[in-house]
């Protein structure tokens, strides 16, 4: 299990920053962001770690859309 520094150390911690989009953007909204500590659910994610953060960013889409990256 890694530790707590094991995440700052590799830049996975809240900064407090949040994503912007255009205002004329057709944009899901974001289910789970970075380093977030809570589930969708509202409980931690891990009840052994309570330090232990989310390394990405969920969008919610139903399955199967298509999506495009750049």
């Amino acid at each position: 299990m890694e530790t707590k520094e094991q995440y700052i150390a590799a830049g996975i911690f809240e900064t407090g920053l949040r994503p912007e989009m255009p205002e004329d953007a057709n944009c899901p909204g974001i289910t789970s962001g970075f380093a977030d500590r809570y589930n969708r659910s509202g409980t931690l994610r891990s009840e052994y770690s309570p330090w232990l953060s989310h390394a990405g960013v969920d969008w919610g889409l139903p399955e199967d859309t298509p999506i495009v990256v750049t």
